[in-house]
């Protein structure tokens, strides 16, 4: 499995022959190398093939148009706004969205394409043009101030999510065991990306998408609106365990979210909120849960060192007496 990461993405704003806003994005240049183009290229294509791009479950932006020019290849998508263009007013509207988006990474990851870059910057929504405002000028105060009450905006369409952005995705070809669906670790992502991304080993990318996916929801409106949705937490800690093999699948994930939205009251009995993007939060656990996921992830670790250990020195050919020293200090590491 690859990654996609050496692309550096130019992307431009235009308006096409039906006077609509597009926005190109330059996806790559052909090498004779690697004729089927770049990993990014590949799941846009895949994604826009008319068996898939016609998958109500597909909620990933559409390509207008594959452009050659002279080698490099761009392509066409719609103008859309991003998601974080105004507030979540409750948290229906928090968990509609995270339904949304835990079900479209779901979608993907049975099509063995893992997104790898989840976060608001990446995520769009059904519209384009001017939002409502949410302040509005005081002379008294000489600044801005709130809107009371809010207008409201997305309970005012069929609102839809839209994912987008796979410069930092990973696709694999069908029938490809699980374990063997691994890719090292890299020093770029997100500051919320799952620990074991930027660890020694190579790790699983699907169990690494999950973990990411519950922090940004956490951090974007699971640390406000947890004491309203009884099992929201849990699910969260249940997406982000430290130990990879602990995580549950994503569509295990959207399964669940899907439960506790329909299980909400409805919007006029919930309380109001002004929900934006602020910081990222870790999904809080007792301390007792970090000190036993945190030895059982650091012993996974030791053990591929241990073993990591043993090869190398099997090919130094040591003595048993070396052997065993080695082997001793190694293994005081676990202690």
């Amino acid at each position: 499995m690859s990654s996609s990461r050496e692309q550096n993405a130019s992307i431009f704003g235009a308006r096409d022959s039906l006077n609509r806003d597009v926005v190109i994005k330059l996806l790559d240049k052909y090498s004779p190398d690697r004729p089927e183009g770049s990993i990014e290229l590949q799941i846009f294509r895949l994604l826009n093939s008319p068996s898939i791009r016609t998958n109500p479950r597909n909620a990933t932006i559409p390509v207008l148009e594959f452009l050659e020019f002279h080698g490099w290849t761009f392509i066409v998508m719609p103008a859309y706004e991003s998601c974080d263009a105004y507030y979540f007013l409750s948290s229906r509207e928090c968990l509609d969205f995270a339904c949304q988006v835990s079900e479209a990474l779901s979608f993907l990851h049975e099509h063995n394409i893992v997104h790898m870059d989840v976060s608001h910057e990446n995520i769009m929504m059904n519209y384009y043009g001017c939002v409502p405002k949410k302040d509005i000028w005081n002379e008294t105060k000489g600044d801005f101030v709130p809107l009371d009450p809010l207008p409201e905006f997305r309970s005012t369409f069929p609102v839809k999510y839209i994912l987008l952005d796979f410069d930092h995705s990973t696709y694999s070809l069908p029938g490809i065991p699980r374990d063997k669906r691994l890719i090292s670790p890299s020093r770029v992502g997100r500051m919320h990306r799952a620990p074991e991304v930027n660890g020694q080993f190579k790790h699983d990318p699907f169990a690494s998408d999950v973990y990411q996916t519950a922090v940004f929801f956490f951090s974007y409106f699971g640390h406000i609106i947890d004491s309203e949705v009884p099992g929201l937490l849990e699910l969260l800690q249940d997406m982000s365990s430290i130990y990879p093999p602990d995580r549950i699948s994503m569509a295990e994930a959207a399964t669940r979210m899907r439960t506790l939205y329909e299980k909400l009251p409805p919007r006029e009995a919930l309380p109001r909120h002004a929900i934006e993007v602020e910081n990222y939060y870790y999904v809080p656990r007792s301390k007792f849960w970090y000190y036993r996921e945190y030895l059982k992830w650091s012993i996974s670790q030791k053990w591929m060192s241990i073993l990591v250990s043993i090869l190398v020195i099997g090919c130094l050919d040591l003595t048993p007496a070396h052997l065993n020293f080695k082997l001793f200090l190694g293994a005081s590491d676990l202690v």
